[in-house]
């Protein structure tokens, strides 16, 4: 408001909450780290030892006629493809992803593309950033996150929908999540992230306690604006403007309202 306080928090296709990365657990940043890109704080953008494996693969799968490309991605080129790219398959996507990779990493720092990833990274439905999928799944902040709830979160960046703990078939029988989450354990220990004993004890309690060791505890969310009388006529007029000033398409003005950092000043 004209005050600078926050009046309300606009839902859209994205349930979004932008936090620095000193607002994130440890565990949670090398979780990702490690399952995702474990070379992250070494190249360029794009990683060539993923690439020539990834390579490799597409050549075996040409000639045992399986379709797709494998991408190799780094967390840098995951970040473009979320928020300026598409998930097209395709060699020219790629290609464009890979060249801004590496100009990517000339401008920010690596700490920044970690903290832009993590706010974006898809996490099934309308969860975007680990920010909301922590509330959704723990009913607190990623700051609070201990190692086994980390390495969860991680894991299920690889199919969202599948790991999902509240799916009918998860709540049945969790073994594909717990498997995945002890998976993602290992790879934090492999790389010296986490000691043996706190490895040992996350697996222990895993075991032990199985889908409890979790303590999954969802936060209900509102999608009730307080003051929807005036907050959707201003979001109408800013649509309005960006389409008239700077030309842009809806579908345009839709990434902009999420992804584009907009500060809405109202009387």
């Amino acid at each position: 408001d004209s005050n600078e306080q926050l009046i309300d928090t606009v839902h859209t296709e994205e349930e979004r909450y932008v936090v620095s990365l000193n607002n994130m657990s440890d565990y949670l940043k090398n979780a990702y780290v490690s399952i995702e890109d474990e070379r992250f704080y070494d190249h360029i953008g794009i990683d060539l030892r993923r690439i020539a494996g990834a390579a490799f693969t597409d050549v075996k799968n040409k000639l045992t006629g399986k379709s797709g490309l494998h991408g190799a991605s780094t967390l840098t080129q995951q970040l473009l493809k979320n928020t300026i790219l598409t998930n097209d398959v395709t060699m020219e996507r790629k290609l464009t992803e890979m060249y801004l990779a590496t100009k990517l990493e000339k401008i920010l720092q690596k700490d920044q593309i970690l903290e832009a990833y993590l706010n974006t990274i898809p996490l099934g439905g309308k969860l975007y950033g680990v920010e909301a999928a922590s509330m959704y799944y723990f009913g607190k902040p990623a700051l609070q996150l201990n190692l086994i709830q980390s390495a969860y979160i991680a894991g299920i960046t690889q199919a969202p929908s599948y790991y999902s703990a509240y799916t009918e078939k998860m709540q049945t029988d969790p073994t594909p999540f717990i498997n995945r989450t002890k998976t993602v354990l290992l790879k934090i220990k492999d790389l010296g992230k986490i000691s043996e004993e706190e490895y040992n004890q996350a697996i222990s309690t895993l075991d032990e306690k199985k889908r409890d060791a979790y303590e999954f505890k969802t936060q209900k969310i509102s999608y009730k604006l307080n003051y929807e009388w005036f907050v959707n006529p201003a979001i109408s007029q800013v649509k309005k403007d960006l389409k008239e000033q700077l030309k842009l398409s809806d579908a345009e003005i839709s990434k902009m309202l999420v992804n584009g950092g907009l500060k809405i000043y109202t009387t």
